[in-house]
């Protein structure tokens, strides 16, 4: 379950590769979307027909709708998902989604602190001056995204009976909950979860904002303002933290050297692939990749699709798909394409 500003773009990038190097099948939005209906709960009619095919791999941006996803994936389904400190994990989200231009506070000299002044005042002038149409997916995510990710209803935000019962719901549901903050850590608990090998999990941070990048200077006092405003996420990071720590601890000997096995061939892939450079995505100034020209040939595949955006391989995997059902099925595939274009 892929949540917004956590890293998850970089497991994505994990799980495709994986995927596409074993031509497994993967759960992909229907053409023309990237996510799998989201901001919606995710329903099965979201997804690109795959023709009574059994899925093994869901992993792009999709709202966590358990009955509908045990409807589609196998019964031996992994769920994973990954969570960040709620106040950088904000503001990380406030600055990719351009919060202050779409509020009308993008003038203000910290925007972010000016939001945070009173947000309720700030959202009811917008609810009031803007069209309510034109942003609405990315609002979504302006209180407790991750939450909101997960599945709680924006009207339960302040339930904390129904936050702590959901909490424990997915306690029960995920077998992996992920820390953005010990990145490396989590990944040698996915390797071990998934019985993968170093080369499953190495991997290049995407969607990373560089640290040239004008970060907001969040005092204690903000933080609290951002915790208290996002209290659902709060709760939600605290509680999955200590069960993060106490996996951590139960980890039969030998785990760090793992994870120091992990950084060092991720720091040695990263001298022999890359050359870095910049990108923008909505004047979000992030870490981009260019491959060096002098890369071997054997290697230059693995370089190029570490370095792919979200975006580029659901493109490929769709296309590739797409030709595997064709040739799995042959004249079916090509009869039902023709009854579908028929009615449509």
């Amino acid at each position: 379950m892929k949540t917004h500003k956590t890293g998850g773009t970089t497991i994505t990038n994990i799980l495709n590769r994986h995927g596409d190097r074993h031509n497994l099948k993967f759960v992909l939005p229907k053409d023309k979307y990237n996510r799998l209906g989201w901001p919606w709960f995710f329903q099965i009619d979201h997804v690109m027909q795959i023709y009574g095919e059994t899925p093994n791999i869901l992993c792009n941006h999709a709202r966590y709708n358990r009955a509908a996803m045990n409807k589609l994936m196998p019964n031996d389904t992994l769920y994973i998902t990954i969570l960040r400190d709620p106040v950088r994990q904000f503001e990380s989200t406030f600055s990719y989604m351009t919060f202050g231009e779409i509020l009308g506070i993008a003038n203000e000299s910290d925007p972010f602190a000016v939001f945070f002044r009173n947000p309720r005042e700030v959202l009811i002038n917008y609810l009031l001056t803007q069209d309510l149409r034109i942003n609405s997916d990315r609002l979504k995510l302006i209180r407790n995204g991750m939450f909101y990710d997960l599945g709680l209803e924006s009207k339960d935000f302040e339930n904390e009976e129904k936050i702590n019962e959901t909490i424990l719901n997915l306690d029960k549901e995920f077998h992996l909950i992920m820390i953005t903050e010990y990145f490396d850590e989590s990944l040698i608990l996915l390797k071990r979860l998934f019985c993968w090998n170093f080369n499953d999990m190495v991997y290049f941070h995407l969607n990373k904002r560089r640290y040239t990048n004008n970060k907001a200077n969040i005092s204690k006092e903000l933080e609290a303002k951002i915790k208290e405003w996002s209290k659902a996420d709060a709760l939600l990071y605290e509680y999955f933290k200590a069960v993060f720590y106490n996996k951590i601890q139960e980890q039969p000997q030998g785990f760090f050297n793992e994870v120091r096995e992990l950084k060092q061939r991720r720091k040695e892939l990263e001298e022999m692939c890359l050359e870095p450079t910049n990108t923008t995505i909505r004047g979000y100034d992030t870490e981009g990749f260019k491959i060096r020209h002098n890369v071997t040939v054997t290697l230059r595949p693995l370089c190029e699709k570490m370095s792919w955006s979200e975006i580029k391989y659901l493109r490929y995997l769709k296309t590739k798909q797409i030709r595997m059902f064709e040739n799995n099925n042959g004249w079916i595939w090509r009869f039902l394409s023709w009854i579908t274009s028929f009615y449509s």
